[in-house]
């Protein structure tokens, strides 16, 4: 993984996978826009691939391999404030039903970490804040 990882730094992933039309709750499997978080795991995710050129087909692996995105619960009235006042917040790109129930998907870090664990990316959270 870390040899892919420096090939994927070095080479042209890094470019092809940014999206520089930023939402801070960017729908995990919509390219039309990123957020950070979301940036490092189709990153992760096209290293594990060691081919995964597009977000659409990095999304698509995350997908395959039972990527679970957090949620978030945003109100109409919270939503429309978000909408008029912050531009880097879009609502755009989730599903309807996502809008209907009030709860967004996005990538948190915390996502990122079940995702690395649950595909063995990482042996565990304790690898991240051991001090051995």
């Amino acid at each position: 993984m870390q040899e892919r990882l420096d090939a994927a730094l070095n080479g042209p992933t890094v470019a092809r996978l940014h999206n520089p039309k930023y939402s801070m709750i960017a729908y995990p499997f919509s390219a039309r826009y990123q957020n950070s978080n979301q940036w490092v795991l189709e990153f992760l995710a096209a290293a594990q691939t060691g081919g995964a050129v597009t977000r659409e087909s990095v999304q698509e692996y995350l997908k395959d391999r039972g990527y679970i995105p957090d949620t978030v619960r945003i109100g109409a009235f919270k939503r429309f404030g978000a909408s008029l006042f912050r531009a880097n917040v879009q609502f755009d790109d989730h599903p309807d039903t996502e809008s209907e129930n009030s709860r967004y998907s996005f990538v948190s870090v915390r996502s990122i970490l079940r995702y690395l664990e649950k595909t063995g990316g990482m042996k565990s959270r304790s690898e991240i804040i051991s001090n051995d």
